[in-house]
């Protein structure tokens, strides 16, 4: 592979990964300006009924945090993990990562959530975030064993990749468990 192809490569990455991240920035942000008018103008949240600021609250921190903050940690690890010839997954991991936190958001305002900090996964979003995170291991594994065999050997760079997958296959269970009810 050519190194203006890796560049544009790296690029296409950054690009995304901006872009993905912004989207969330602007979901969350927008979703921030609705809890200052709603702080402001308190009678302003009986339009909406049910969907009270209580509901709205956890939605915007969560999608700041998940969404705006966690998303560029996300490029950079597929900037260290992907190639130009994985650009096609590179896709399906933002995609996976932004489908869940919709879904997530959908079920919050719904009043399906543990009430913990930072942590209120519930119901089928309890499932659907740590799948998605599992999606994308899967992408950053099957890139790495793809190389492993091309190149016929393991070096350092490889050795540490290994380590840290398997470190990273922690982040979905563990927020999973502690999302529970019970924990």
């Amino acid at each position: 592979m050519s190194r203006s192809s890796d560049e544009n490569g790296a690029r296409a990455l950054q690009v995304n990964t901006a872009l993905y991240s912004l989207l969330w920035l602007f979901a969350a942000n927008c979703v921030g300006l609705w809890l200052a008018v709603l702080l402001l103008w308190p009678e302003c949240g009986k339009w909406l009924g049910e969907y009270t600021y209580g509901r709205w609250m956890p939605l915007h921190m969560d999608w700041q945090l998940y969404g705006w903050c966690s998303l560029p940690l996300v490029g950079l690890l597929m900037r260290y993990f992907l190639s130009e010839e994985d650009g096609c997954d590179l896709h399906l991991g933002f995609i996976a990562w932004s489908l869940a936190l919709a879904l997530a958001g959908i079920i919050s305002l719904h009043g399906v959530v543990s009430g913990k900090l930072f942590l209120n996964w519930s119901g089928v979003a309890r499932v659907a975030f740590p799948v998605a995170q599992v999606l994308l291991w899967s992408i950053l594994a099957q890139t790495s064993f793809r190389r492993w065999r091309r190149v016929g050997r393991v070096d350092l760079k490889q050795c540490f990749q290994g380590l840290l997958l398997l470190g990273l296959l922690g982040s979905p269970i563990s927020l999973f468990w502690t999302a529970g009810a019970a924990t």
